[in-house]
């Protein structure tokens, strides 16, 4: 027999003979043990979203899911639910994480769901190749067939020239016989 049920708290509970008995004709004989409840695992997971460079941050919100034995966020958790990235306005474009935190649980253990760590993803300015202090870059982008080459040359006063399409192979250099790109 043991303390422990199904509303039990995580923890060792002792297991003892109880009420177990044995009539006269037999000798019952009794080794204790423990019962351990461990932790459950809740996961963060956080709602993918997108922003363009230089911008803020939207507003950053997720869910948090795994709740056993009927117990709800209201329930079994206490402080506040929050989300927050590693990504300022001035990240440059790629994928940063969201990050859930703020709860606590005696029954639960809390991890990120793997997706969080890609979930803010800074996307680049359609046209927009380096910055300012970029003197001449020439930057190769291949179409989703891979077959063709869009180059761009950003001069110092980081205007864009008109883009030459090339069907050569992807190379990051210009293939145009015409010099103009």
């Amino acid at each position: 027999a043991t303390s422990a049920t199904a509303a039990s708290n995580v923890g060792t509970y002792a297991i003892s003979q109880g009420t177990l008995a044995a009539s006269n004709n037999y000798t019952l004989s009794y080794t204790g043990a423990d019962l351990t409840i461990n932790p459950a695992a809740l996961t963060y997971v956080a709602n993918p979203v997108s922003r363009l460079p230089s911008s803020p941050n939207p507003a950053l919100t997720g869910v948090v899911i795994g709740f056993v034995a009927g117990d709800t966020l209201a329930t079994a958790t206490t402080g506040t639910l929050s989300f927050t990235t590693t990504a300022t306005p001035t990240s440059p474009p790629g994928a940063y994480p969201i990050i859930g935190s703020g709860l606590a649980a005696v029954n639960y253990v809390f991890r990120q769901a793997p997706g969080n760590a890609t979930a803010l993803t800074v996307t680049p300015v359609a046209g927009a190749l380096g910055s300012n202090t970029i003197a001449s870059t020439t930057a190769a982008t291949a179409s989703a067939n891979n077959t063709q080459t869009a180059e761009r040359t950003i001069n110092n006063n980081n205007d864009v020239d008109p883009m030459c399409l090339d069907s050569g192979a992807i190379s990051g250099e210009s293939t145009s016989s015409s010099g103009g790109c």
